[in-house]
């Protein structure tokens, strides 16, 4: 159908009105388009944001690598092993253990300032609190609180006790046990034989020793004199 005069069918939608709805849509829909896309980025921008945030919390809070359990080293305790520039295969437990220990190696000190003023001894070993302490000799052996702390430069000693504190420059020595002890008790020693040897005295300060051949050649002369 036409009307009179328009030249325009009834019929036909209007293209103008067509157009203006399709350009509203279009205007709706990118500005929806533009508003998700904001959001999917705004949304990016704060993941990638936290992640920066927990990547620099994550490494701040990382420990700083500790120079003192390189070169198999183990150092456990406030300044245990402080001093250490090239020494290996050192062991430090306890405050100040291995305090000065800067070229020593093998050396293992568990208490508190064992061992601590060595600086290149080696494989010494010191268990107790300053058992060791002013050591700085070799292949030492201290067991107790205070054991060996009066050595100094000697080597190869063994003091077990507490309070057996050594003797400065010593080396080769053995001590058990301190002033205090009055009694000493060694299994399987009783009854039991050996062929040849010689007879251990004990001296008043408690060293074991065994008599000189002259000593011991004058005493069996008196002794058969007085036979006689």
């Amino acid at each position: 159908m036409k009307l009179s005069g328009s030249g325009v069918s009834a019929d036909r939608p209007c293209t103008y009105k067509t157009r203006k709805k399709t350009a509203v849509d279009g205007i709706l829909h990118g500005a929806t388009r533009n508003k998700a896309r904001r959001t999917v980025l705004n949304k990016t921008f704060v993941v990638m944001v936290t992640g920066l945030f927990s990547l620099v919390s994550s490494e701040a809070d990382m420990p700083v690598p500790d120079v003192r359990n390189s070169n198999g080293n183990t150092a456990e305790g406030t300044e245990a092993l402080l001093s250490n520039t090239t020494g290996k295969a050192n062991t430090a437990i306890g405050v100040g253990a291995l305090y000065k220990n800067t070229t020593g190696v093998c050396n293992t000190a568990t208490g508190m300032a064992a061992l601590g003023t060595n600086t290149t001894g080696f494989s010494n070993t010191a268990i107790g609190a300053k058992a060791l302490l002013n050591a700085t000799g070799d292949y030492n052996v201290a067991l107790g609180d205070s054991a060996g702390e009066v050595l100094s430069t000697g080597n190869n000693n063994i003091d077990i006790g507490y309070n057996v504190v050594g003797a400065k420059g010593e080396s080769n020595t053995i001590r058990i046990g301190n002033t205090d002890i009055r009694a000493t008790y060694i299994s399987g020693t009783s009854g039991q034989t050996v062929v040849g040897g010689a007879a251990v005295f004990v001296d008043s300060n408690g060293k074991l020793g065994t008599m000189t051949a002259s000593t011991r050649f004058t005493d069996e002369i008196q002794a058969d004199g007085q036979s006689e």
